[in-house]
């Protein structure tokens, strides 16, 4: 997470948890700043062994669809389970102005 968040100057939006009973299924979300011109988000998941299991990334052609959708992700995952980072909405908003 350190390397995505230093290195490639993204943007975490949340590190979440579903379970406190489980080790598998915990998630986090980076997206790219949008104001470097690349608009992606990038969502890995863990397995049993708490190790990534599953890196999914989804390139955007419209800055308010990235919007939209980053903004919609977070939404989601607040719904169950318990966040280790999360982003506040009006921050999220912020960084596409």
């Amino acid at each position: 997470m350190d390397i995505l968040e230093d290195d490639m100057q993204l943007i975490m939006l949340y590190n979440h948890i579903p379970s406190q009973h489980t080790k598998f299924g915990q998630g986090t979300c980076f997206y790219s700043n949008p104001s470097f011109g690349q608009m992606f988000k990038i969502n890995a998941m863990t397995d049993d062994t708490e190790m990534v299991s599953c890196v999914k990334v989804t390139i955007y052609d419209s800055l308010e669809k990235m919007c939209a959708d980053v903004s919609l992700d977070l939404r989601l995952h607040t719904r169950s389970g318990q966040f280790r980072y999360r982003r506040n909405d009006s921050d999220v908003l912020m960084d596409f102005l």
